[in-house]
């Protein structure tokens, strides 16, 4: 079974202005994330996480695949193959997770597979590495 798991592009920072991908430690339904700071970065002694309401941050799930490194990969990724950069997104129609990658002036599509993964890198993402994916 696929372990469930996100993390969250945190896009205005958090109360000490720091923006960037956070763990999510739980989700709440009133449109919030939780996640998990860094100790430094905490404003009370006891507090790991924050709570980031919705307009604030971007959901990303993890495909339940690792690359060939052992990093788990995430929705957002961008995964280095045999001849491109690849984007990892979740496809509505197909409910799976797929790779994008810009070729000859336009977007192509392959699946995310295990065997895909285990012969990608995972080198970046979306929100911090645009400049890695060929034609944006």
């Amino acid at each position: 079974m696929r372990e469930i798991k996100f993390r969250a592009w945190v896009k205005n920072g958090l109360p000490f202005g720091k923006s960037g991908l956070r763990e999510v430690s739980s989700i709440s339904f009133n449109h919030c994330v939780y996640v998990v700071i860094d100790e430094k970065d905490s404003p009370g002694k006891d507090q790991n996480y924050w709570q980031v309401m919705k307009e604030d941050y971007i959901l990303l799930q993890y495909t339940g695949l690792k690359d060939k490194n052992g990093k788990e990969i995430y929705e957002g990724d961008i995964v280095s193959g045999k001849q491109y950069s690849k984007k990892v997104v979740y496809n509505e129609e197909r409910t799976t997770f797929m790779l994008l990658f810009y070729y000859e002036n336009r977007w192509l599509r392959d699946n995310l597979s295990e065997e895909v993964s285990t012969g990608a890198e995972v080198i970046g993402n979306i929100y911090e590495n645009k400049e890695l994916l060929e034609g944006k």
